[in-house]
């Protein structure tokens, strides 16, 4: 079994690619791209400064990362190069991506590396075509934790805060929040053809919510 090449650090995120492939993301700021038939590690994506906290697929070639050094990369996944570095945050690691309709895409921050903010609550919009920011949603108080894109060109964000908004993107608005759990929410998935939201929080309970 091939088991050459492994991460010098843990594992972060796990990302399921096609033709078997799979890619993990590590503290040690790097991303790897595993062959699941034979273990063997195909390619390491290296280019950032921190670990690499969170994945989401582009397209059939294309993976984005985010990393505790507050930046978004696009990577060719065949090849391993990096397309383009994406900047903007004003700090704190890269938690989560979400890939959106028109080729955009969706980051959310949180506190690491030592910063004494309370929280980086900053949810952005990317343009991949131009590589440029197009939006910020502000309204959390806390980490974002999760994100999830909906129908109707809509995203819901779940928070450290303990609460889950819904933004219409067209707008940049928040135009729903859920509250109910009593600590923060982990992790977000839209059910039933969008007509549901379930949340997975801290409070170690899951919760199925209607969306309004």
């Amino acid at each position: 079994m091939g088991t050459t090449k492994r991460h010098s650090n843990w594992f972060y995120r796990l990302l399921e690619l096609q033709n078997g492939l799979v890619a993990s993301a590590s503290w040690d700021n790097t991303i790897k791209i595993w062959n699941t038939l034979n273990t063997d590690c195909m390619k390491t994506l290296e280019g950032h400064s921190l670990a690499v906290s969170s994945l989401a697929v582009i397209s059939d070639t294309k993976l984005a990362s985010g990393s505790y050094d507050s930046s978004i990369k696009i990577w060719n996944s065949t090849t391993g190069e990096c397309i383009s570095t994406l900047q903007g945050h004003s700090g704190g690691g890269i938690y989560c991506l979400s890939l959106l309709a028109a080729n955009k895409l969706a980051s959310g921050t949180f506190i690491c590396c030592g910063y004494l903010d309370p929280g980086f609550k900053e949810i952005k919009i990317w343009d991949l075509k131009h590589n440029k920011c197009i939006q910020t949603l502000e309204g959390h108080t806390h980490d974002v934790t999760c994100l999830v894109s909906l129908s109707n060109n809509q995203l819901a964000s779940g928070s450290w805060d303990n609460r889950i908004k819904v933004w219409d993107l067209n707008t940049g608005k928040c135009v729903n929040t859920y509250q109910g759990h009593t600590s923060g929410v982990l992790s977000l998935i839209a059910l039933d053809n969008n007509k549901l939201l379930a949340s997975s929080s801290y409070d170690k309970k899951i919760k199925i919510w209607y969306r309004i």
